[in-house]
């Protein structure tokens, strides 16, 4: 163990420390005004994918490596967050509307889920409960606001409101809390899968939303959750690395087609792939994976 003792460095100091590892930067002006707005940090998370050997130091750059194509690398992740973000998106609003509709109709009551019957663990339901009360009080959303002012009970709204209000996380924990079997099997096949699979791909997507939000590294991750439609039978994702982007990119498509089976999101993944030209290895999809049925593209 030792004190960290690295200076902080100016813009100018940063574009020569670079150079001194072997990177090519020709265009300063580009350079300074990219460093302005994203730290060398940040910078240097998609740099150490050009370094010789990660482990050694001093580090070094490949022959060749330039400024710009490490930008590119920037560029790709930023342009793949937001389709990530885009896909989670429609299957966030698709599994509340999923839930609050199944349940609703399968106890004939928009308020389900005040019955602490509906659920397997007191202290968990009881903590949804909480939050879901914080959530409701403190939104000012006008659907709920009128709520508030026309009804005394229950006293909190429909579930159909309070999916609206309450965040991922807080369903897909709900979700796993579900005592009903047939009741999450109803819900799980709106989107074709077991609700073994639904409860575990709930889980991964309100993390990797989480890392698109926060603007983590998303191109060639290795994800610390297994999707476990990787090994499902029937619905087995062909990639190289069950931990890779591409393993996330295949527990999306398997639900998202289910919802929207005209959907393009594969084929505006492939062009992404395609316009920055990255090694689709490196974010975990198998040679010609464009050819795949899987992928339909």
């Amino acid at each position: 163990m030792s004190h960290y003792k690295k200076p902080a460095l100016s813009i100018t100091d940063q574009i020569a420390l670079l150079e001194q590892r072997g990177m090519a930067v020709t265009d300063k002006k580009l350079a300074e005004q990219t460093l302005k707005v994203c730290n060398l940090y940040r910078f240097n998370g998609y740099a150490l994918h050009f370094w010789i050997n990660p482990s050694t130091r001093p580090q070094q750059y490949r022959s060749g490596t330039r400024f710009e194509d490490v930008l590119n690398l920037m560029n790709l992740d930023r342009e793949l967050r937001l389709l990530t973000l885009d896909a989670i998106e429609r299957l966030e609003v698709a599994v509340r509307s999923a839930i609050t509709s199944e349940a609703s109709l399968y106890y004939g009551s928009p308020h389900w889920y005040l019955e602490r019957t509906v659920f397997k663990d007191w202290a968990r339901y009881q903590q949804f409960l909480t939050q879901a009360t914080k959530d409701f009080q403190r939104s000012r959303e006008i659907f709920a606001e009128h709520y508030k002012v026309k009804y005394t009970e229950p006293p909190l709204p429909p579930s159909w409101v309070l999916a609206e209000i309450s965040t991922f996380g807080t369903w897909s924990h709900l979700f796993e809390n579900l005592k009903e079997r047939k009741l999450r099997n109803q819900i799980a096949r709106v989107f074709q899968i077991s609700h073994e699979q639904l409860q575990s791909n709930l889980h991964i997507l309100n993390n990797t939303r989480n890392l698109c939000a926060h603007h983590s590294r998303l191109w060639n991750r290795i994800f610390t959750f297994t999707p476990s439609l990787c090994q499902a039978k029937g619905v087995s994702i062909p990639v190289l690395d069950h931990r890779s982007y591409a393993a996330q990119a295949g527990m999306i498509w398997v639900m998202l087609r289910a919802i929207e089976p005209s959907s393009h999101w594969t084929k505006e993944l492939h062009s992404l792939i395609a316009e920055y030209t990255i090694e689709p290895k490196e974010m975990g999809f198998k040679p010609g994976w464009e050819h795949d049925p899987f992928w339909n593209i």
